[in-house]
């Protein structure tokens, strides 16, 4: 029997090993070490929110008055918007002054004056007379309806006036020119060619009444539209554009110069209606003189 000696290495370990302190420690499962923490990415600063306008003032601009906000007009196709009606009326007024002119260069030509009609009153008698051109009338509404018809149709698109005002008439809304349909649809729409009536003796006043009224009411309705279109526009389907940049201040002038003279005219009229014996007298009396 062979006895071991305190301290002797055991000799079923193998040489040079390092006996463990734990006697448990060999027959334990293995324990893996706990993970290393990950380095956590540092948190970026807070970025502070752009700063808001402050919304605007309603009360008076810094000059003292109202601050008027600017209007933007809504573009009907790339820079056109549908036309003012300042600058409509004063193209139809400059087309209705060249028609005239023209009307009187071709009365003067062919000799078309007037003539003495028999003009019956309440009693029924014809004892009163006026002056009716039946050539000069028919002449008017025939030269006019050609004017516009031809400058509305065939892709001319605008008369005269219109085109000082760079204003354009087509169809609504693709833009395409007018058929030649829908320019004598407009033009009847204007109600001019019932002048044609006014060689009526009897009838003329109310005739030349009810043209004015209906007048008044395509320009209303021409104002008060969202598309610019009185009734004569959506009689024939039409839209009225003119470029986006364009001024209204030709057109504020001419309508300036039109109210002074319809003001002087009526001073005229008032005048003459209160002051019309004292007028004839004069007259008399600087007749007798020469």
């Amino acid at each position: 029997m062979t006895s071991e000696r305190p301290g002797s290495p055991d000799p079923l370990e193998p040489p040079g090993s390092t006996p463990s302190p734990d006697p448990g420690a060999d027959t334990a499962p293995y324990t893996p070490p706990p993970p290393e923490p990950s380095p956590v990415a540092p948190t970026p600063p807070p970025v502070a929110p752009p700063p808001v306008a402050p919304p605007p003032a309603l009360g008076p601009a810094p000059g003292g008055g109202w601050a008027t906000p600017a209007v933007a007009r809504q573009e009907v196709a790339p820079g056109l918007v549908f036309s003012d009606t300042a600058s409509r009326f004063v193209a139809y007024l400059i087309d209705g002054l060249l028609i005239s002119i023209l009307v009187a260069i071709l009365a003067e030509l062919f000799g078309w004056g007037a003539r003495q009609v028999p003009f019956a009153d309440g009693a029924g008698t014809f004892d009163q007379a006026i002056d009716v051109s039946l050539e000069y009338t028919i002449a008017s509404v025939v030269v006019g309806g050609l004017y516009y018809i031809a400058s509305w149709s065939g892709g001319r698109r605008a008369t005269l006036g219109q085109r000082l005002f760079g204003i354009q008439v087509g169809n609504a809304f693709d833009g395409k020119p007018l058929r030649l349909d829908q320019a004598v649809r407009r033009w009847l729409a204007f109600g001019d060619f019932a002048q044609v009536f006014g060689i009526v003796p009897a009838i003329s006043l109310a005739i030349s009444g009810l043209v004015l009224l209906w007048n008044v009411v395509l320009l209303i309705t021409t104002a008060t539209s969202p598309t610019k279109q009185g009734l004569h526009d959506r009689i024939a389907n039409s839209a009225v554009v003119r470029p986006a940049n364009a001024g209204n201040g030709l057109a504020y002038g001419c309508l300036a110069i039109v109210v002074a003279l319809l003001v002087v005219a009526l001073v005229a009229i008032v005048g003459l209606i209160f002051l019309g014996g004292q007028v004839s007298s004069i007259l008399s009396e600087v007749g007798e003189s020469i």
